[in-house]
């Protein structure tokens, strides 16, 4: 009996790796774009939200602009020079730990997307919903102009 419940919990553990992860990250921040950052060392994709790509081209006022470039030094400015504190809760297929930050108190993640240069992820989490609907009422960020959600610009641009 011994010996199966080990074999049935290996195989458990096989396959659900990242279960029970929850781990605390705290350090340095180093935006990579508006949605991932170094912390102490760990690379980090922030949970909930999803930011126009570097190279990914929106409309305002019928001219063309880098919401992503714009949303990146959105990222940079808020974080400054200052330390994160980031709760991961798995990974990502890339090894990325997915988490929720915060600087100086302030949750990264919701204050992306309630500044409005983010996108609440909601194929992974609902919990941003009711920042990017007050963002987008207040016609702030990416918000102004037109921009394709970045899930489906990657769908339409692979790398």
């Amino acid at each position: 009996m011994n010996k199966i419940f080990l074999s049935v919990f290996g195989l458990f553990v096989l396959a659900f790796p990242n279960l029970g992860m929850a781990k605390m990250i705290s350090g340095r921040i180093q935006m990579i774009d508006a949605d991932s950052a170094y912390v102490g060392g760990a690379e980090i994709r922030l949970g909930g939200v999803d930011a126009p790509e570097w190279s990914q081209i929106c409309t305002l006022n019928g001219q063309d602009w880098m919401a992503g470039q714009k949303a990146t030094a959105w990222a940079i400015s808020f974080v400054g020079n200052g330390r994160a504190t980031c709760h991961a809760e798995t990974r990502d297929r890339y090894g990325r730990y997915i988490a929720t930050c915060t600087v100086d108190g302030r949750n990264l993640n919701e204050s992306l997307v309630r500044s409005g240069w983010a996108f609440a992820y909601r194929h992974y989490s609902k919990r941003y919903v009711a920042a990017e609907n007050a963002a987008r009422a207040e016609h702030i960020g990416i918000w102004r102009g037109r921009c394709q959600a970045p899930w489906t610009w990657r769908h339409t641009h692979p790398r």
